[in-house]
This record gives structure tokens, sequence and C-alpha cells, in this order.
């Protein structure tokens, strides 16, 4: 009957197809974007040993011992001129 259909539906009297087409479109526009480009760029301009005082902070290190709820506040953020 449909031969390009991948779902129809009838609600309230209301015949809906949706063509196998029309479902890769929607899939493609779900799909999440390919992160690995962004944090592969990322990864190349990090500095040797960013965020390594948090690895070696005391209350890490403790908390690293038994998970359980890690807070972190910061100070802000702090503007370079």
């Amino acid at each position: 009957m449909f031969p390009n259909a991948s779902h129809f539906t009838i609600n309230n009297s209301t015949f809906t197809v949706v063509s196998n087409d029309e479902k890769e479109k929607i899939q493609k526009w779900l799909n999440a974007p390919d992160c690995t480009i962004n944090f592969q760029a990322a990864d190349d301009k990090r500095t040797e040993g960013t965020g390594q005082w948090i690895l070696d902070h005391p209350e890490y290190n403790e908390w690293k011992e038994s998970p359980g709820l890690l807070w972190i506040q910061g100070k802000g953020m702090e503007k370079c001129t």
C-alpha cells in the first residue's frame, strides 16, 4: 500500500504516513553532534598540568577513597586584562 513508508498511524480519523526518507531526516536531526573533534581541539590546547591541583588536593583524595557527593565551589570568574 505504502512501499516507502516506515511508519503510519491512524489517530482520530487522521491517517499519517512517515516516509523512510522523512524518518531518516528526523533521526539525523535528533542525533548528537560528533564531539570528538571539539574534544581533540581543546585537548591539543591544554597546558600540561592543568587541573592537577585538584587531583593533589587532600579533600579530593579523601573523597576518592570513599566516593559520594563532591561539591566544588569556585570563587567566580576572574577577568584578566
